[in-house]
């Protein structure tokens, strides 16, 4: 029995292979005869355009079009600088994009169908209000006190943030990959985060590629959207000012929920000396990165732009290299989290709680509940659960 061969237009090949930010001699290796596929001197069995698709990461019927199919994203890209191009998102940008979209539609329905209002601050605040006080109001619904995350190491302060912003009702979910795949790691080069708003699951995603310090800002940034009522992807970055005005607006937000202006202030008036020799403790005390810090006593006119500017490119590239050296030390590290103590984290724990219930209820298939979480059958459903100390 001859192989079923496919007739697959050539603009379609290229785009598969561009997508991935790639040209197609770049797939020439794993499949010899794409040269020819894309010329039309010979077809590709079915079997091989599988393949291809699952390398390329395009779904198969993308294949039978003779055009290539939108490719974009379904929110707001707020990544790009003024004037700039926007920047071509990846397959694995937009698989989980709307992997959240899913998550956070069955969300919603499962939340009105409990009972549940729409929360009051979404949507509750415009570019035009005072970042200051939208700050405020944040902190207030979180029950941040004034003395924050200080004397708290990065995980516990990261782990108390997370609880409060799961407290007020949203949806966050932190992952390093697509799903649970670690063959599609995500990166930080793309984007940071995203905000999917809703009035009764507002939901904020974090790429946890990124360093724990950045994602502390890039949570607080995520937020000021949900503030704004407005789903965007972001990628936060307390020292840029030549960006989409919203952006400025969140970062404005952010460094203002984690690092109060009365709170650094009167810090530094108890330390004396020169404000950016504190970098490095002000940093430790207040859990972000020095970066904010640095953004913080720019801000507050405690050091000039001109000293901001050195001291930004001198932070920047030791932040990033202690990010790699931490990377590397966990990786080479035995051990670990497990996988159902790590899965709460990237689905957001009150979503996989409310899809447990669900499907014990019987109102939703243990099928879909396993699809939504990522899992295979009832036993490792017990176990997610009894990880989160629900067994």
């Amino acid at each position: 029995m001859k192989p079923i061969r496919i007739e697959v237009s050539a603009k379609v090949l290229h785009w598969a292979c561009e997508r991935n930010g790639e040209s197609w001699k770049a797939y020439a290796r794993d499949f010899p005869k794409l040269g020819e596929w894309i010329n039309g001197k010979s077809l590709p069995t079915l079997g091989a355009l599988e393949k291809f698709a699952k390398k390329t990461r395009t779904s198969l019927g993308a294949f039978y079009m003779d055009e290539p199919p939108t490719d974009e994203l379904p929110i707001a890209d707020l990544r790009t600088l003024a004037g700039e191009a926007p920047r071509r998102p990846s397959p694995d940008l937009i698989d989980v994009v709307r992997t959240c979209q899913r998550r956070q539609e069955w969300y919603r329905a499962y939340a009105e169908s409990a009972g549940s209002e729409p929360l009051s601050f979404v949507g509750s605040a415009t570019v035009e209000n005072s970042p200051t006080k939208v700050a405020h109001e944040i902190r207030t619904v979180l029950e941040l006190t004034s003395e924050g995350f200080v004397g708290r190491n990065w995980e516990a302060a990261q782990a108390d943030l997370v609880a409060r912003v799961e407290r007020a009702g949203v949806l966050i979910m932190r992952s390093s990959m697509v799903g649970n795949n670690t063959t599609r790691p995500l990166t930080v080069n793309e984007f940071r985060g995203f905000a999917l708003v809703d009035a009764y699951a507002p939901l904020v995603f974090v790429n946890t590629a990124d360093a724990s310090a950045a994602q502390m800002f890039t949570i607080a940034h995520e937020l000021a959207h949900v503030w704004l009522g407005e789903s965007a992807l972001s990628d936060p970055d307390p020292s840029s000012v030549e960006k989409h005005r919203t952006e400025r607006w969140c970062d404005e937000v952010a460094a203002e929920v984690l690092v109060p202006k009365k709170q650094i202030l009167l810090t530094l008036q108890g330390l004396g000396g020169d404000a950016l020799s504190h970098t490095e403790r002000l940093s430790k005390t207040f859990r972000v990165s020095e970066l904010v810090v640095l953004r913080r006593l720019r801000d507050l006119g405690q050091i000039s732009q001109t000293a901001f500017n050195a001291a930004y490119r001198v932070r920047s590239a030791s932040f990033q290299s202690k990010h790699e050296a931490e990377k590397k030390r966990l990786k080479e590290s035995d051990g670990g989290p497990s996988f159902y103590v790590l899965l709460p984290a990237r689905v957001s724990r009150i979503f996989a709680r409310a899809v447990i219930e669900s499907a014990r209820s019987g109102e939703t298939l243990y099928r879909d509940a396993f699809a939504m979480l990522g899992l295979k059958n009832v036993a490792s459903l017990h176990k997610l659960q009894e990880s989160m100390g629900d067994g």
